[in-house]
């Protein structure tokens, strides 16, 4: 579906997969999933996170999918990490490693709104090493209004990733990944009113990251993991204040308030992991640490923390039936102290046909540095919220599979509570309430040969931030994906679309409680596929946004006693509109 939805980094992959999406409003983009919104999602790629805790400023537009090949949604997935599991992972990755001396692949795929996007791409492998390098470059052009203001600013982005295996010994193997990503946008503004000058704002961000593995066999049944990766990222914001008239321009801060953000993030993970024939078990440790870079300190306060965990992961396989998997992790926080997160699942088989399941998670998702640290006012020293609690992030989920020959069909129902939810009050930030979600879904996927038609339809129930009268909110959502593949031709034609209800979120403010209502949409995405040359040159034509939808309303509502009255009305940004695009990617073996 890549291909179909032309899709260049993680925030256009939310506007078309099940479970996920996103918006964007005064040039910031919110993602949520049912209940869940983006800070509390996990996100892998190559099997680790793309952010360690994903409160320090995440954007997913800054993450790029040019050299990945395949995404993946994971319900109720059990692993060691104990941050962000609140039901829903996000799992990218990278082409395997080529199987033979070199390979050079190039791409070129302009679009109708004026978008380009290019990359290189080279891999080279022996018997003891492989290597993967590229580097990519990302132009998307601006949304344009009714006046000069552009609600979806024009961006550019540059990155450069290696990835390097090494072969040490048969036993032992070093995994390497270096991704980097240099972000700029501009966001132009109405002219000031009796005047000819403008007063535009430049985003800048940069992102580094360096992940990996080695990997060593301490005996027939056993492997010893180290685990590490330092990410490190800064953004900053200036004001362009022009004159239209002279173009002399002039730069300077936003404001006086965080223009200016940087962290870096360091973790280390050392664990044991053990196969035999029936069971196996992982046990290990790690410990992370997370600072700011740009503020070090605030109010002769330290702006940083670190983590401490101990874990334990096993499973157990009876013959052909039935399969249970448990562990917990303590994770012991500098700044909130220690908390006990225990997951389990249980999968019984009938025949490979049908699957039944049903697990149980505890995880835990951190506040936002500007919430520990800065408070509402970074030089007021009583802002410092160091003591603010976790969000607690807990999930039942029971899923049914069905599997015969070209029939593939799942559904379930998960149920999803957050405790602690943070808010204002006054001039703090606290703890003080919880909220719930369900997710109901049915997923049926129909293969023919090399063609499929995969209908997915998710009701979402939402108890946002508990109100006096305990509401729940249901909005549904449909996805189509398809795929028709002529074999004579070597042509695919692709298809992507959905349809998502009204989503209601809460709003709180002081001692009042909102909801916040965004508007139902319908997204079509179609393309179409074909290979030349032996597959060494792929083509693609389509047409994204088919039914030009680009604005959808965002209401608000204050509840007064049983009824509720609108308080605001707005409109905010699904997509650009509809574009054209076709993509060029030519292989050297």
């Amino acid at each position: 579906m890549l291909d179909a939805t032309n899709a260049q980094n993680l925030a256009d992959v939310l506007r078309d997969v099940p479970f996920l999406n996103r918006y964007i409003t005064d040039n910031k983009l919110v993602g949520y999933a049912g209940v869940l919104d983006m800070q509390y999602l996990a996100v892998y790629k190559n099997g680790f996170p793309l952010l360690m805790d994903q409160n320090v400023a995440y954007d997913v537009r800054s993450i790029p999918l040019w050299d990945v090949d395949s995404i993946a949604i994971y319900l109720s997935e059990l692993n060691n990490w104990g941050k962000n599991k609140g039901g829903v992972s996000l799992h990218l990755y990278s082409k395997g490693y080529i199987q033979k001396p070199s390979q050079f692949s190039a791409s070129i795929s302009p679009s109708s709104m004026g978008d380009i996007n290019t990359y290189l791409h080279a891999d080279f492998s022996n018997a003891k090493h492989s290597v993967s390098v590229g580097t990519n470059r990302s132009f998307e052009a601006q949304m344009p209004a009714d006046s000069r203001y552009t609600p979806w600013g024009v961006s550019q982005r540059y990155d450069a990733n290696l990835r390097y295996k090494y072969y040490i010994l048969p036993s032992v193997t070093l995994d390497l990944n270096i991704d980097n990503s240099w972000l700029s946008r501009v966001i132009k503004s109405d002219i000031i009113p009796r005047t000819t000058r403008v007063k535009d704002i430049e985003e800048r961000f940069r992102r580094h990251h360096i992940f990996g593995s080695l990997t060593t066999a301490v005996s027939k049944n056993h492997n010893l993991i180290l685990n590490g990766q330092y990410h490190q990222i800064y953004s900053f914001q200036q004001s362009m204040d022009k004159d239209l008239s002279s173009q002399k321009q002039e730069f300077g801060k936003v404001s006086a308030h965080l223009d200016e953000l940087g962290y870096r993030q360091g973790w280390m993970q050392l664990y044991l992991d053990g196969k035999f024939e029936q069971y196996g078990y992982q046990a290990g440790l790690d410990i992370s640490a997370t600072a700011d870079r740009v503020f070090p300190t605030i109010n002769a306060i330290r702006s940083s923390y670190s983590d401490y965990g101990v874990f334990g992961l096993f499973y157990y396989q009876y013959k052909d039936i039935g399969r249970l998997q448990a562990g917990a992790k303590m994770l012991t926080n500098s700044l909130t102290g220690t908390y006990f997160l225990p997951q389990a699942k249980l999968s019984l088989t009938s025949d490979d046909v049908i699957k039944v399941s049903l697990a149980y998670n505890r995880s835990v998702a951190y506040p936002s540095f500007s919430q520990v640290f800065y408070g509402i006012g970074l030089t007021l020293a009583e802002q410092n919220n160091l003591l603010l609690q976790p969000v607690l992030l807990n999930y039942v989920h029971s899923e049914l599979q069905i599997s015969k020959n070209a029939f593939e069909m799942q559904t379930g129902l998960m149920f999803n509570q957050q405790n602690n939810i943070i808010s204002v009050k006054g001039n703090a930030f606290v703890n003080s309430g919880k909220s719930s979600g369900t997710y109901t879904y049915f997923n049926v996927k129909y293969t023919i040969k090399e063609s499929y038609i995969k209908p997915c339809l998710v009701l979402h129930g939402i108890n946002p931030y508990r109100d006096s009268l305990n509401r729940v909110f249901f909005y549904p959502e449909f996805n189509l994906h398809a795929n028709w593949y002529w074999t004579k031709l070597n042509t695919s034609l692709l298809m992507a679309s959905r349809f998502i209800g009204k989503y209601t979120s809460s709003n709180v403010t002081g001692n009042t409680n909102e909801i916040l209502e965004t508007g139902d949409f319908t997204m079509l995405d179609l393309a179409v596929r074909r290979s030349f040359f032996k597959d060494r040159l792929l083509t693609s034509l389509g047409v994204n946004n088919v039914l030009n939808t680009q604005f959808i309303n965002q209401n608000t509502y204050r509840f007064v006693q049983f009824d509720r009255e609108l308080v605001n009305q707005n409109r905010v940004i699904e997509e650009r509109g509809r574009y054209f695009f076709t993509k060029l990617t030519f292989t050297i073996n």
